[in-house]
């Protein structure tokens, strides 16, 4: 939990009164969270263009986190799709914790066979991966698809995803991850520390999930017609990005063929049901770089503010329920 403003540090475990879910709410056991770099930017409430919808001051809500999985155990009124006894994954305020009330309407039923663990892992992350290539890439079979941050939470779903949909994937990474991404379907990978991917081709889209470079900067490496898909970049205004990224890639694509696309991605329990149906098929797998207790997230935080996390970190909240469920 927090009480202000601030880098992980600020996090602290706190014993507080469990929660009553409210008329279109369930109260979930938490197995597992995890955690996501947007996590990151309500932590320290920035940009400050959040804050009025955060609190101005200090943040309202003091739980933190927003993805995960678990079984419920309370129905608010109003709830007819979910039941106390199910197993479930979603995105809810102050997920890391041991029990949350979290809307109905933000969870998808967990399939048998999907462990709660992978299941936490995938709500934000492949949501943002699967309605970037769906709802703006917008691409057919055989096209040619490049993913910026092929190793992070987003780029790992955003290539197995690309590459089942059969698109022709070159993957950006660094050069210890070359491996583990080309095992996600990427029939190319570029190792960035060797290359430099804005000249390595002509692209019908760009997943970039990193924005080390501009959107201008990406131009040439776009075939005509192509997209440039803009999903994570670095916060560099504290107060209003990415509103100058935005302006500056609208501008430079004014009067092109080629797109420049943005979007804040829904996490809701259709996007999560269509996902979890991959995982328990086969077709998707949640790449899972670290596990951390509870009492460590603040250090996992962290390390995803210093940037390099492979996949995503899942928080193993409770063991026996993961065991059992």
């Amino acid at each position: 939990m927090r009480s202000r403003y601030g880098d992980p540090d600020v996090l602290s475990l706190r014993t507080v009164a469990t929660p009553v879910p409210e008329p279109g709410q369930v109260l979930v056991q938490v197995a597992a969270a995890a955690l996501n770099p947007a996590d990151l930017h309500r932590l320290r409430g920035r940009p400050y263009l959040m804050r009025p919808s955060l609190g101005w001051r200090r943040p309202r809500a003091v739980g933190f986190g927003s993805d995960l999985a678990g079984r419920v155990v309370a129905v608010g009124d109003g709830v007819s799709a979910l039941a106390v006894g199910d197993r479930v994954a979603g995105s809810g305020q102050g997920a890391c914790a041991e029990i949350v009330a979290v809307a109905a309407e933000r969870l998808a039923q967990v399939p048998d066979g999907v462990s709660l663990a992978d299941a936490a892992a995938l709500p934000i992350a492949a949501s943002t991966a699967y309605q970037a290539l769906a709802a703006h890439a917008r691409l057919e079979p055989g096209r040619h698809v490049l993913v910026n941050g092929a190793s992070g939470g987003v780029g790992t779903f955003a290539v197995q995803r690309a590459a089942m949909l059969g698109l022709e994937v070159t993957a950006v990474c660094s050069t210890r991850n070359v491996e583990l991404v080309a095992s996600l379907g990427a029939a190319h990978v570029i190792d960035y520390s060797r290359s430099d991917w804005v000249v390595q081709g002509h692209y019908d889209a760009i997943i970039d999930t990193v924005g080390d470079r501009s959107p201008r900067a990406c131009l040439p490496a776009l075939a005509e017609g192509g997209s440039y898909v803009m999903v994570g970049a670095p916060i560099s205004h504290p107060w209003i990005d990415p509103a100058p990224r935005l302006l500056a890639g609208r501008l430079a694509y004014a009067g092109r063929s080629a797109q420049f696309r943005w979007f804040v991605a829904h996490a809701g329990a259709d996007s999560i049901t269509t996902i979890l149906d991959d995982v328990a098929a086969g077709r998707v797998r949640p790449v899972i770089g670290r596990r951390v207790a509870l009492a460590d997230v603040a250090e996992a935080m962290r390390e995803l503010a210093d940037g390099h996390v492979v996949g995503k970190t899942v928080v193993e909240i409770d063991l026996e329920l993961q065991g059992r469920a």
